[in-house]
């Protein structure tokens, strides 16, 4: 986590230090799913938290580096509401699908594919570093 923020400071790059991350939870996510030894199902789980927590720190620079003042407040507020959605939904969605199926492989992966498509979504959002008020830092 902290290696991929320092290098995401440094090279001044966001959306794949983002995105990487998040394919790597997407993996992680859905090999747990698939797994059957709870070693492997442990190593998977690592590789899921080792990619969400890995994106956070270039993830929330995002914002302000193309919006500004009211528009970067609200950006951050929309994100946050969001978030605070998804953590609300994401139980309840794997235990409707562990009901529904009696396995939880269909919750992870529908977390895995939500990963998935929003390491996707950041790699659409356009980025231009001439935006940024910091230049990158050298070295």
């Amino acid at each position: 986590m902290i290696l991929n923020s320092i290098h995401s400071d440094r090279t001044g790059e966001r959306r794949w230090h983002v995105a990487v991350p998040a394919f790597l939870a997407a993996a992680g996510w859905g090999l747990s799913g698939w797994f059957q030894t709870p070693w492997l199902v442990l190593a998977a789980l690592s590789l899921a938290s080792l990619g969400m927590y890995s994106a956070f720190a270039p993830f929330w620079s995002l914002p302000n580096s193309f919006l500004s003042g009211a528009a970067a407040a609200g950006g951050i507020a929309l994100i946050n509401s969001v978030g605070n959605l998804g953590g609300f939904a994401a139980p309840n969605m794997i235990s409707y699908v562990k009901a529904a199926t009696e396995s939880f492989r269909g919750g992870l992966m529908a977390m895995s594919l939500i990963l998935f498509l929003g390491g996707a979504l950041v790699l659409c959002v356009r980025h231009d570093r001439a935006w940024e008020k910091v230049e990158p830092k050298g070295g």
